[in-house]
This record gives C-alpha cells, sequence and structure tokens, in this order.
C-alpha cells in the first residue's frame, strides 16, 4: 500500500462490479484510501470485499433516495466521504429508429440520473465542507459519434456537460470535479500512467485551473480532465 495523499481518506465508488469499477477500487486500495464500494444487489462484489479497506454496499444509482440514504449511513457510521467516484454506467447499441422509451430511459436513468445523484450529494456535503474531489467516468462518445449508440453517447454528454458545471459550482468552494473520458481507463488497458493520473484527478481538494478549461490529452485525443475555478457571470 502506498503512502500518497490518497492515504485515509474516505472514497465512494459506484459501478464496482464491473471491470473499471473494480480496477478504481483497487487503485485506491493501493493509494491506502478507505474505500466503500456499490453496485447493484445482483453484481458480484464479494472479491472486493476481500481487500483491505474495503466495505461493499448494494447501490442503485438511478434511486437518488437510495443514494442520498446511503451518503447519510456511510457519514454517520465512517465519517464524511472525501472522494466519489461515479464508474456506473450501461451500454446500448441500438439504431435510433429501434430505441425504445423504455431503452432511452434505462440509458439515461444510470448514465446521466445517476451521476446527477451523485453530483447533488457532493454538491451538498463536500460543498459545505469546503473540501473533497468529485470524479465522473465517462466518455469519448460524449463528443465523438457513434453508429447505433445514440441513446449512449448522449446520455455520456449530458453527464459530462453536469459536471463540468457542477465543477464551477464547486471550484470556488474547494471541491474539484474531474471527467476521465480515456479510451483506456479500465480493465486490461488501464496501464500505469493512466491509474496515476486518475489517482491525480481523485486527489483534490483545491480547483487548480481557468474556468471552462478542459485538458485533452493528445495521445488518443480523449477528454481527461475540467479543472473548475470561477463560475462566468452572463448577461
Amino acid at each position: 500500500m502506498r503512502d500518497s495523499g490518497l492515504s485515509g481518506r474516505l472514497a465512494l465508488v459506484t459501478g464496482a462490479g464491473g471491470g473499471i469499477g473494480a480496477a478504481v477500487v483497487r487503485l485506491l486500495v493501493e493509494e491506502g484510501a478507505r474505500v466503500v464500494a456499490t453496485d447493484l444487489p445482483s453484481t458480484a462484489l464479494s472479491g472486493l470485499a476481500f481487500l483491505n479497506g474495503v466495505r461493499v454496499e448494494p447501490l442503485d444509482v438511478s434511486d437518488g433516495a437510495a443514494v442520498e440514504a446511503l451518503f447519510e449511513r456511510i457519514e454517520a457510521e465512517d465519517g464524511p466521504v472525501d472522494l466519489v467516484a461515479s464508474v456506473a454506467g450501461v451500454l446500448s447499441n441500438v439504431t435510433v429508429d429501434q430505441t425504445s422509451d423504455a431503452e432511452w430511459r434505462r440509458v439515461f436513468a444510470v448514465n446521466a440520473d445517476g451521476v446527477f445523484h451523485l453530483g447533488r450529494e457532493v454538491a451538498r456535503r463536500m460543498g459545505e465542507r469546503g473540501k473533497g474531489a468529485f470524479v465522473t467516468v465517462s466518455s469519448n462518445a460524449a463528443g465523438v459519434p457513434r453508429h447505433a449508440m445514440a441513446a449512449y453517447a448522449a446520455s455520456k454528454a449530458a453527464a459530462t456537460m453536469f459536471t463540468r458545471c457542477l465543477g464551477l459550482e464547486l471550484g470556488p468552494k474547494g471541491v474539484r470535479c474531474n471527467i476521465d473520458a480515456d479510451r483506456h481507463v479500465g480493465g486490461r488497458g488501464w496501464r500505469r500512467p493512466r491509474h496515476r493520473r486518475f489517482a491525480r484527478d481523485l486527489q483534490g481538494g483545491h480547483s487548480t485551473a481557468e474556468a471552462g478549461d478542459a485538458r485533452r490529452h493528445r495521445r488518443g485525443g480523449s477528454l481527461s480532465a475540467v479543472r473548475p475555478c470561477r463560475p462566468h457571470h452572463h448577461d
């Protein structure tokens, strides 16, 4: 276990039953954080429960009341949540003419509503405390059209813009909001440099760049992070 800026801090990770989510949990444990690993009740999380400092909890991010209740319980039992990694997501490979209302709602309920539910708790809790970090795992599909992925791409674009706006609101309060949309953010493609960059995104605590500035990694061309600062005022 490394002694880093994440050591001893309490992190909440959604979508921990999937490849990216599990990789994020292991990263945080390696960096010395305490972790609450969440996913749907039907998802196998037992393997993560054996990691040192990991607490496993069922969570459906599309349920705003459930998200709020989990934050309440965690903070009452374990202390303030310092870091949130919004990883939970669902894929949809359906052409628009074959996309039903139910499919559209299913995708947005997790990929967009889920990020909103987490971000709202971050705003209420970390914003009041004046510290913390929130990272949304998005996708470069948020800005690059994909065939038969309209619902998925639109939901990721919504999550990306929401996180940018949240960053502008919370940056002056000392809460850092980032977006990670690298194509190789998790699983077998998550190489060590990518691993460390994600850790830096989660260390947070202070806003560090100009308002609205989006940092792009030239290798792969994917949107990696948004650093919040003072909000703009419009007439």
